[in-house]
Order: structure tokens, then sequence, then C-alpha cells
């Protein structure tokens, strides 16, 4: 009795945590001011709309693409949309004869995400490549030895961007350092080009120490951050062409994810009625083990700030038919136990014991699948293989551990009995 106690204690204080990191808002912090437990879904461009790219890295006469190019592309595309605080970005490569093309996907935000989705466009495709050029035209230096830049202002109060040379790669790379640059050109102008186009053509009145600068022009203060997010991820390293684009709109996506939660409602009523159909009193713990398990599965996802998609909807969905499959083996195997002539306890027994290896093993080659899946997919497909992983585990769990706790707990003297027409004992 004291080992079900302490069972059902881990159930109940279980399912409250999930009530509360699924529940609407931070109902925590009301009462505990220092803890926050607030967990908001995050919808995917298929739900809440956005902006679809595919990019593709070209070959030019100086430059021939490979894959660790293609592989730099992608770490630099990271980097930019990190730096414009964009929220949930999608960036993956593809893969076999696709090898140079990259996916991004923004999703449209109110905090945080794209508005202007030929300005995310222009911004994503953008080569970045700073140049520090002399009277003669020569490079100086690049952007490439940069540590940061940042929005400023100059000392009229414009927009500008403020930067810092790395001195110590540049020094490494055998480069000149900025101080050295700005002392050899004292009293000429040095050209500030970014992808061929010149910025600003500013004197040098004195030379420049701690590799600091700052980069003045007709900016805007929207400008002027875009411009220190694109150099603070780099420039491309080789030439990316703009290969597809589409857009989806969150009405759209919206109403997907609204037929989606219809489908689910349904599904779920039509399993209830036919687990009510068939197994009548025991329904009751199948019901309860299909309740827990959603919820286990919403709260897990939730705090792992999982994004909603539609196949991770689909992983959802799957998982859920696999938690149903458990209860009905269960259920069969108790069934052929009582038929046995087996009494209730010992058939519950029994019943556990034989279903486990069959609901173990049909479990495990479920999640080696995902583990395909996730290792050679992409994109949506990795996001059905970590939701679908996630509730089979959830599923495995329940229908071991809280389905069996509940049908000992009241199961075994009164569902069983009146299930499978046997006696009690």
């Amino acid at each position: 009795m004291r080992n079900l106690n302490w069972k059902w204690l881990v159930v109940l204080s279980m399912i409250l945590l999930s009530i509360i990191v699924i529940w609407p808002g931070d109902p925590v912090s009301k009462y505990v001011p220092f803890l926050s437990l607030e967990f908001k879904p995050q919808l995917g461009l298929d739900i809440a709309g956005g902006i679809h790219i595919v990019l593709e890295a070209v070959d030019t006469p100086e430059v021939k693409v490979e894959e660790a190019d293609v592989k730099a592309v992608e770490q630099v595309l990271r980097s930019r949309v990190d730096a414009l605080g964009l929220t949930e970005p999608n960036i993956y490569r593809l893969g076999g004869e696709s090898w140079r093309k990259i996916i991004v996907e923004l999703p449209y935000e109110e905090v945080g995400g794209i508005k202007d989705p030929a300005e995310a466009m222009q911004l994503i495709g953008k080569t970045a490549l700073l140049e520090f050029k002399a009277e003669d035209g020569t490079v100086l230096i690049t952007g490439k030895y940069l540590r940061t830049a940042r929005s400023t202002t100059d000392e009229m109060g414009s927009p500008a961007v403020g930067f810092e040379f790395d001195e110590a790669r540049a020094r490494a790379d055998g480069q000149k350092t900025f101080e050295e640059i700005t002392s050899e050109h004292l009293n000429k102008t040095i050209s500030i080009v970014l992808d061929g186009e010149v910025i600003s053509s500013p004197r040098v009145e004195s030379v420049i120490t701690g590799g600091e600068g700052i980069i003045k022009g007709d900016f805007t203060f929207d400008e002027a951050a875009r411009l220190s997010a694109l150099l603070r991820g780099g420039a491309l390293p080789v030439k990316v062409e703009i290969a597809e684009t589409r857009f989806l709109g969150p009405t759209l996506g919206y109403d997907y994810l609204r037929e989606v939660e219809l489908a689910g409602v349904v599904a779920f009523i039509l399993v209830a009625s036919f687990m009510v159909f068939k197994y009548k009193h025991m329904s009751i713990v199948s019901m309860f083990s299909l309740s827990t398990f959603l919820l286990f599965l919403l709260a897990i996802l939730l705090s792992l700030r999982a994004t909603l998609t539609l196949p991770g909807i689909a992983g959802i969905v799957l998982s859920l038919g696999m938690a149903v499959d458990g209860s009905i083996i269960v259920f069969e195997r108790i069934r052929e136990e009582v038929m046995q002539g087996r009494n209730v306890r010992t058939a519950v027994n029994n019943g556990y014991k034989k279903a486990f290896s069959t609901i173990f093993d049909s479990n495990v080659t479920t999640l080696i699948g995902t583990l395909v899946l996730y290792q050679f997919g992409t994109g949506p497909i990795r996001g059905f293989a970590v939701t679908l992983s996630i509730g089979v585990l959830v599923g495995l769990f329940v229908t071991l551990f809280v389905s069996r706790l509940l049908t000992e707990a009241i199961g075994i003297k009164y569902l069983v009995p009146r299930t499978f027409k046997v006696r009690r004992q």
C-alpha cells in the first residue's frame, strides 16, 4: 500500500506540474514573484505564416563552390538572423544533388519576427563584404577581421555604425593593423566599401588606435542596425542566388491549425467511443491514460520551447495512436488470462507482464525509425521525428506505469470484473 502511495504521489505531481506549464499566462508568478513558468507555444512557418527562401551557392570565375563553402554560408546566415533578433528561424542545408541549396524559413511574429518580406530577402542574400580601400583602389583590410559592429551615432547625432577590429587575428593573418593603416594614410582618404558600393570616403585626420572606428553615411537608424547586423554575421564566402521564394500568410496557417485541432478532437472522440464499446468499464483506464499522455506530451514540448508545425502535430497524433495500441494490447492480454481461468489480480499482473515485451519492442523499433529520420532528414522531417520520439517515450511511460497504477487502484476491484465477467480475489 505504501508503495502504491508514493507512485500516485509521483503521477499526481507530474499532472499538476504539466497543468501549470500548459496553463495560459503565468499562474505561479502571482504567488511566487521570483519564479516564472510561462511557456508560450512557438508556431512554425506553416502555421504562423512567413517567408520560405531557397538560396543556392553558385560558382564564379574566381571561386568554385565546395561543400565546406555551403556549410560556411549556413553559419553566416544563422549569425545574421540571430543578430537581427528574429525568433524561431529554420535554416538548414539540403543533401544529395541539391547540396548547394540552403533553406531559410522566417515566421511572421508580432514581436521578433519579420515585418517586410522583401527586406528579409535582401538581407539574407546580401554578400556583406566590407572593404577599406586606399585612394588607388588597393584593399587595405576587410571586414573579415572585425570583432564586432554596432549601431551608434556620430558627433552630430546622426545614425552611424561603429566597428572594432580584432587586432590579434589581423596580425596572425599577416595583415596590417588598423592603426598602421591609418598611420600610413594620414591626411588621405580611405573608402569604406560594402559589396562594391562606396558608403563613405572619410579623410584620415589622425592615427586611430585600438582598432575602433565609425562608418558614417546617409543612414536611418533602422539601416544602421541592419548594416551592423550584417557585419557582425560576416560576409558570405561565395556568391548566393535566391532560387525560390514562397510566402505563407498567417491566416492560411491558422486555418490549417483550426482544421488540425478539429481533426484531433474528432479523432479523440472516435477513439474514446471505440474503447467504451469494446472494453466497457476498462475504457475509464484508457481514457485517463490518453488524457494524461496528451497532458504530459504538451507540457514537455512547451517546456522544451519546441516549434509547433503541421508535421509535428502529425507526430503527436501518430504517437497518440501508438499509446492507444498499448492499452489495447494490455487489455487483450488480461482478457486471455481471464479466459484461462485466472483470478482478477493474477490476470492483471500476467496481462501487463506479457504485454510488456510486445509494447516495448514495437516502441523501440519506432524510435529507431525516428533516429534515422532525424539523422538523414532536414527541417520539417526532423521536427516530425523529434515530436514522434518524445510522444513514443511518453506513451511508453503512461501505458506501462500510469495505466497499470490506475488498474491496480480501481481496476482489480471494480473495472476488470465488470468488463470481463470474472470473480474478484
